[in-house]
């Protein structure tokens, strides 16, 4: 961060009451701001996957409310990203649309009686996509998502 960036930065924060950058009683200012859960949640997300525990450690104790755990948090990004299916973010940064993995069966039902049994009998996802994780990078992989592990970009 540049010094003329820093002194904007805390030009901003003084006019609104706020610390100072190097104050180390800003995070505990600006976690009293946050209004709920769920902008806890979109403040954690927005935040580099490397950085998500300390910022919950720092301003978690902070809140006005009892916050939740940090893998509570996340798995409510995961399953409101799946829910609104958001884009997959591929190797190269590049976002690909979310494909729902197909479902389908090799059981042939033949008549009523049948039914109950063969509704869940032999089912596959078509979808085989591998999972990429982090063994295989040797990085943190929390904003890539296939669509064979929940589709989520914020895993842990």
């Amino acid at each position: 961060m540049t010094h003329a960036m820093r002194k904007r930065i805390n030009r901003m924060l003084g006019e609104h009451g706020l610390a100072q950058l190097d104050d180390p009683g800003l995070h505990g200012q600006l976690a009293y701001l946050v209004r709920d859960h769920d902008h806890f949640r979109s403040l954690l997300i927005t935040a580099p996957p490397e950085h998500r525990g300390l910022m919950y450690d720092a301003w978690a104790p902070n809140l006005r409310f009892k916050a939740h755990t940090l893998e509570q948090y996340l798995m409510e990004a995961r399953a409101d990203a799946e829910a609104r299916q958001l884009p997959i973010q591929a190797e190269d940064g590049t976002l690909k649309p979310y494909n729902v993995a197909e479902i389908h069966s090799d059981v042939t039902r033949t008549n009523s009686d049948e039914l109950g049994r063969a509704s869940t009998a032999n089912l596959y996802i078509a979808d085989t996509t591998p999972h990429r994780d982090s063994d295989e990078l040797g990085q943190n992989s929390d904003f890539t998502r296939t669509n064979s592990d929940a589709l989520d970009p914020f895993s842990s």
